[in-house]
């Protein structure tokens, strides 16, 4: 029997009931909630009325606020107040600007003092390259007269010896001459 009751409860719980009771709460300036609808409804399911109350909720149209008016003598000093602070905000800017612009010159102007020293820095090895590689040209010549005159010089040395020998044999016939000489 408690079960039947129970299955009642459930079915008396629509979603057209659940939205009245909510527009009835919210028209007495009150928010709708879980434990207040339950509560008017005599029980329920809890799962059953979130479910319901949350569809009604998102069925509502945004709540509007209510149009402001202020004092115009207000109005008038916040209209100042914006001003000034847009006046300080712009020259906060245009300085932050022109500190940015000054370093930005500052690179610049040291980017191309880098690229000149670098420009004459390859100058100068292009030259030195230069007088290398005149250097390298002017030696092949040089490596080929040193080959001709060391083989100059072999041929002069051999001869010179071969010289040395005669004179050292015509020295020891002349000698032997002398001594035969002498001797008869």
């Amino acid at each position: 029997m408690q079960i039947m009751e129970q299955a009642k409860e459930r079915v008396d719980i629509t979603y057209e009931r659940c939205a009245a009771l909510a527009e009835s709460i919210a028209a007495r300036g009150e928010r709708p909630t879980l434990r207040g609808l339950h509560a008017a409804l005599g029980g329920g399911s809890m799962a059953t009325i979130q479910l319901h109350l949350s569809a009604w909720r998102a069925a509502q149209p945004p709540a509007k606020a209510p149009p402001v008016t202020l004092d115009p003598r207000l109005a008038a000093r916040l209209n100042e107040i914006w001003n000034e602070n847009l006046k300080l905000a712009k020259a906060d800017a245009v300085r932050e600007i022109e500190v940015k612009l000054v370093d930005a010159e500052k690179a610049i102007e040291q980017a191309r003092a880098d690229a000149a020293r670098e420009r004459d820095a390859a100058e100068q090895a292009r030259q030195r390259l230069a007088r290398a590689q005149i250097r390298l040209e002017c030696i092949k010549p040089l490596e080929t007269q040193l080959e001709q005159m060391r083989a100059q010089l072999e041929v002069e040395r051999a001869a010179r010896i071969e010289a040395e020998k005669i004179a050292a044999v015509a020295v020891a016939e002349r000698n032997a001459v002398m001594r035969y000489e002498a001797n008869s």
